[in-house]
């Protein structure tokens, strides 16, 4: 643990406290999980595109191009924690964790962009005509993309939500959408195949609407977290309610929350007696940090300020020097 300590005018006093957080077990076990998506994405994304084209199935070479911006952004997703890991510097003092929001907003640009052209694919293969029965193995190649793209969502999900990464969170909403469109897929196929060949490329054309939504509500979340908006309202109550257990804090004011890669960083000040010495505030400050640091793993640093009380008279110090 780090702790600084500056005084200011009027006697009041900031401490600033760095949490002992392993980045690397964080980032490396994010990377791990990574990879083995990455190598499920590359396979499932060429036995897509090549059974989409030998069997005629507009709507499963769609779902390819998708499962394709998939291995992209997985790409990105690794390069991102291995760069967030790294430690402050002078060029970066508060660290490289603004790389999260930076990735996942490139992402949610990416699914935008291949959700449109996609869409307009669709629209033009519609206008043209001349439209295919896609063959039997499309079916059943739409159906393996389902289970392995649920399975890649929940299985990044639940390792995004154990770091507490918004990167790799979007990165599981991308394999979600993903799913999604292979269940429009083998709807298509399915009723191209019963006499319908239309039902092809509209469900190509449904398929890159839910990777344009999924796109504008990535970008919409990275936006938000580079802004630093509250990512969660009862945050600063639950740390109102820590340091106000702790004797001789009189109050909590001015809490701020955000998130900063995979942790969040806190800025509050405490209220105490002002008859007290620097010392005697400066313990008061470290045990409101201990409390706020014990009770959330995902906070990183906590920034405490110490004001003395105003209802209370306050006493001369005769030491102090004349101004």
């Amino acid at each position: 643990m780090i702790v600084v300590l500056k005084t200011g005018q009027g006697g009041l006093a900031l401490y600033h406290y760095t949490a002992i957080i392993n980045y690397f077990d964080k980032n490396k076990y994010g990377e791990r999980v990574c990879l083995h998506i990455l190598i499920l994405n590359i396979f499932l994304s060429v036995i897509k595109f090549i059974v989409g084209v030998l069997g005629n199935s507009v709507a499963l070479i769609a779902d390819a191009f998708h499962s394709l911006t998939d291995v992209f952004t997985t790409v990105c997703v690794i390069i991102c924690l291995r760069i967030s890991k790294q430690p402050p510097d002078k060029e970066h003092p508060y660290g490289h964790g603004k790389i999260e929001s930076i990735t996942a907003k490139i992402i949610s640009l990416v699914l935008i962009g291949v959700g449109l052209l996609m869409l307009v694919a669709s629209v033009r293969k519609i206008l043209i005509g001349n439209l295919l029965i896609p063959a039997e193995i499309t079916i059943w190649v739409a159906a393996l993309s389902i289970l392995v793209k649920e399975f890649s969502y929940r299985y990044t999900l639940i390792a995004a939500n154990k770091i507490q990464s918004t990167v790799l969170a979007a990165d599981a909403w991308h394999h979600r959408t993903d799913a999604l469109s292979s269940v429009a897929a083998l709807f298509g196929i399915i009723g191209a195949r019963f006499g319908y060949p239309v039902l092809d490329p509209l469900m190509a054309g449904l398929v890159s609407l839910f990777i344009v939504w999924a796109g504008f509500r990535l970008l919409r979340e990275s936006i938000d977290e580079l802004m630093d908006t509250l990512p969660d309202k009862d945050i600063p109550k639950r740390i109102k309610e820590l340091c106000n257990e702790v004797p001789g804090v009189k109050g909590v004011r001015n809490i701020k929350v955000r998130k900063y890669g995979v942790f969040l960083i806190v800025d509050c000040v405490i209220v105490v007696n002002p008859l007290i010495t620097v010392d005697e505030g400066h313990q008061l400050a470290i045990l409101s940090k201990k409390r706020i640091i014990e009770d959330n793993d995902n906070i990183k640093e906590v920034f405490i300020h110490v004001s003395p009380n105003e209802n209370q008279p306050h006493e001369e110090n005769k030491n102090m020097p004349n101004k």
